[in-house]
């Protein structure tokens, strides 16, 4: 573990040495989305500080996985970016399965009533899980 973290730290530092543009395009080289390891990245991610251009190609280039068994990637982009920047990209993602759908809606309405408050993030939530909205309790719903 302690190895693990003294790679991750000289990744980080590595990072944050390039340009965003470099970074990103690091990023996207060494974790590709095929590697079986490449959810290390989004701990590298959240690591630096991106434009806001990386983060939506970052975004958009790691959601193609979605959706995930887990909200962590969720998180992660939450974190760095504005809900409308990160709920652009997750409309183009997605899924048609209904069984992915409520995979996908299962891990990212928390993240999103947790990570965006302010009036404008919360409307902008709610008007794009409305289209989702399958009863007074169903997942389209977020807390005022």
């Amino acid at each position: 573990m302690i190895q693990t973290n003294k790679n991750e730290n000289a990744l980080v530092e590595q990072l944050k040495s390039m340009s965003s543009s470099d970074a990103a395009a690091w990023l996207v080289k060494e974790f590709p989305i095929t590697s079986p390891g490449y959810g290390r990245v989004f701990e590298l991610i959240k690591r630096r500080s991106w434009k806001k251009i990386e983060q939506i190609q970052l975004c958009e280039y790691y959601m193609v996985k979605a959706p995930f068994a887990s909200a962590r990637p969720y998180e992660v982009f939450a974190q760095i970016m504005s809900a409308h920047a990160f709920l652009n990209v997750i409309k183009k993602i997605i899924p048609d399965r209904k069984d992915d759908l409520e995979l996908l809606l299962y891990h990212l309405v928390p993240v999103l009533c947790t990570n965006f408050s302010n009036t404008s993030d919360k409307e902008a939530i709610q008007i794009f899980l409305s289209s989702f909205e399958s009863g007074a309790n169903g997942p389209g719903q977020i807390p005022p």
